[in-house]
């Protein structure tokens, strides 16, 4: 797992990247740091109010520079060449050093304890200087939280979300690291929705094709009846058929409750039965395989 302050460092750099034009959550969105005056409603915790114009462009190289990393990372480049490209960052800002960092009062031991001070301290890796413009923190924490990162081996939760036309950069910080899409334009929903779309037209496209006229062949006699169809082993009826498919596609809906789930499987349960040893069975079993006996 993602130690808190790395998340919370990593999500930043996200929102930096995610500033840049290009496709964000199915559609295209134009430059968001446009302006030194944007750096400041962008970030307004990072004191940024007094941006210049050659700060902008300071933040915009350490933009392309994450945003650049970011995708070698998510598209599993060698890890040599990853390494090369964070080793010059991290140089090009600076000095790495170890900062010990006191605990709080309310932590502190007390007068009987003979531990010193500076064994109780918190210790971390800093890069730079901690004084400074505020646009050059700014690039040596995210730089560093990146590095800390791939110390800890963590480097594999950088992220690109996997939604359609959505290049936004991700933190999967999850305990299964089971995270593919971004948070900010629902493009998990979006995804699902499509995907339940498309088995859906998938789904019906036998049906429509098998109902054509020129698909059924000639006779003269009557349709067979269930139980002469359930003895000739006669391929589901198009009725039958398109009741199958029609619950199957519900079934498979992402949006579909719990309480109208259980609806539909009692509907398949009580389907399965009145099919019981007929051709239809088959298709039932297939399009349903999941909803149990």
């Amino acid at each position: 797992m993602l130690a808190p302050h790395l998340a919370a460092q990593l999500h930043e750099a996200t929102r930096l990247i995610n500033t840049a034009a290009g496709p964000r959550g199915g559609q295209y969105r134009p430059d968001q740091l446009d302006t030194a005056a944007s750096l400041s409603r962008q970030f307004p915790e990072r004191q940024l109010a007094s941006a210049t114009t050659q700060t902008l462009q300071q933040i915009h190289t350490l933009r392309e520079d994450l945003t650049a990393l970011w995708g070698q990372v998510a598209a599993g480049v060698q890890p040599a060449v990853v390494q090369d490209h964070l080793n010059a960052l991290v140089e090009s800002l600076g000095p790495v050093r170890l900062q010990l960092e006191q605990p709080e009062e309310s932590t502190q031991a007390g007068p009987d304890d003979a531990t010193p001070a500076g064994a109780r301290a918190a210790a971390r890796w800093v890069l730079g200087e901690s004084t400074g413009p505020a646009a050059d923190r700014f690039a040596r924490e995210l730089v560093m939280a990146v590095a800390e990162t791939a110390v800890a081996g963590e480097l594999h939760r950088l992220k690109v979300c996997a939604g359609t036309d959505c290049a936004n950069a991700v933190v999967d910080a999850t305990r299964n690291q089971s995270k593919q899409f971004c948070d900010e334009a629902n493009c998990a929903n979006r995804t699902h929705v499509r995907a339940y779309r498309e088995r859906q037209a998938a789904g019906e496209a036998p049906t429509s094709t098998a109902t054509t006229p020129s698909a059924a062949p000639a006779t003269t006699d009557p349709a067979p009846s269930s139980g002469a169809a359930k003895d000739s082993g006669e391929s589901p009826s198009s009725g039958i058929s398109k009741k199958i498919r029609k619950l199957s596609a519900r079934l498979q809906d992402p949006e579909l409750s719990k309480k109208d789930r259980k609806k539909v499987v009692k509907k398949f349960k009580k389907l399965r039965k009145q099919l019981k040893g007929s051709a239809d069975v088959e298709l039932l079993e297939r399009l349903a395989p999941d909803v149990k006996k």
